[in-house]
């Protein structure tokens, strides 16, 4: 998570208005923890974010449910 933040911090200094992020597909984690990682990284990113689900990978479940995007708003 620390290589992510460092990133958003280098492409707020270059500019960028945001950033797409994927959760770790690498490993296969429960919604509660792919909503904890997305969460901690819209908390301290500088620059907004667009949550990516990488298609190929069907072990991360991100939900689409409107209330669960809107929890990430200010």
């Amino acid at each position: 998570m620390k290589e992510t933040l460092f990133a958003c911090q280098a492409y707020a200094d270059m500019g960028a208005r945001a950033v797409a992020i994927v959760a770790p597909f690498y490993y296969k984690l429960s919604p509660e923890s792919v909503y904890a990682y997305f969460a901690e990284i819209a908390r301290n990113s500088p620059i907004d974010l667009t949550l990516y689900k990488y298609r190929c990978s069907p072990a991360i479940d991100v939900p689409t449910s409107a209330g669960w995007q809107m929890s990430f708003r200010g």
